[in-house]
């Protein structure tokens, strides 16, 4: 079964394959649906049950993954690219057609939170680990 982070990665590089050719339109919806799963992957090491897995909002499973991300630079590049999951996929009002400095500028906030994820998820992993119980100084039983 597939990880969020590593269906995360893959969106990751259909967002640059889709960036390389011109397709600014689902390179930044792809760069969006990185940012969620990504934030998702660190989010469900914590709680899997949590109801802010089911949201779109990068700034909200952030938060729900530890409240210091209600503040200040992640926050503005998870709302930045939060925006992208409807109004570049459904047609209405919203519609919303992308340039070339959009997605520059998404591709460079994924890169940040990228950083972001992958730190966060080696700490979780080594906090993981060093919670394993050690058996190896227990005296051995005789079977």
């Amino acid at each position: 079964m597939a990880t969020y982070w590593e269906i995360a990665k893959e969106d990751w590089d259909d967002a640059v394959a889709s960036m390389e050719i011109n397709r600014y339109r689902p390179a930044v919806f792809y760069f969006q649906q990185f940012a969620e799963k990504g934030a998702k992957a660190l989010l469900s090491r914590k709680d899997s049950y949590h109801n802010a897995l089911k949201s779109h909002r990068i700034d909200t499973i952030l938060a729900a993954y530890d409240r210091k991300h209600k503040c200040g630079d992640l926050e503005d590049k998870s709302v930045y690219l939060s925006n992208f999951y409807f109004d570049t996929r459904y047609p209405g009002d919203n519609y919303a057609e992308v340039i070339e400095a959009q997605v520059i500028k998404a591709h460079r906030y994924a890169q940040d939170l990228r950083k972001y994820y992958e730190t966060e998820l080696e700490k979780l992993d080594t906090q993981t680990s060093s919670e394993k119980l050690d058996v190896s100084s227990l005296p051995k039983l005789n079977g």
